[in-house]
């Protein structure tokens, strides 16, 4: 080794010793046989070119379902609150029916609010009908979406007006 090469390695470890801790994690090529960064450039992008955009799924593999995500009565039991989504499906746009359906007397109540395209399936928003619209007992609740390019119908679920 020679004296130059011994000089400059004692000043490369006194740099370390000298600079603490901290200093420490930040030489952590302070040794003599640390590779040296290179020369090296990254090649970008030009400014010309733009992601393309991945256009919107309007349909998935799926079959289309409709589904009651909810039915109840609200907590302070002034009102009927229905709310489904339709997957398989992907648009803005559709009819939402709910058909409220006393097992009963036969009654029927209808409610509807406008199908919503969500990232995977189409949501129907809530929609509220006051308590005194429904008579005490067993119901029944379906969801029908309808639009230009889909028509179905949930399976019946259960609701209970107390």
């Amino acid at each position: 080794m020679t004296m130059l090469r011994k000089v400059r390695l004692r000043a490369l470890a006194a740099a370390c010793v000298v600079g603490g801790a901290s200093v420490a994690l930040a030489l952590v090529g302070c040794t003599p046989d640390a590779p040296r960064p290179s020369n090296t450039s990254v090649s970008t992008a030009s400014p010309t070119e733009s992601p393309s955009e991945t256009p919107r799924p309007t349909e998935t593999a799926f079959p289309a379902t409709a589904v009651i995500s909810l039915a109840g009565v609200d907590i302070d039991g002034a009102n009927v609150t229905v709310a489904g989504l339709v997957t398989g499906v992907v648009e803005d746009g559709g009819t939402c029916q709910f058909v409220l359906a006393s097992d009963s007397t036969g009654t029927t109540v209808e409610l509807s609010s406008e199908g919503i395209a969500n990232v995977s399936n189409t949501v129907c928003s809530s929609a509220q009908s006051p308590i005194d619209s429904f008579t005490k007992g067993p119901w029944s609740v379906v969801l029908n979406y309808t639009s230009a390019k889909t028509e179905i119908s949930s399976v019946p679920q259960a609701l209970e007006i107390p």
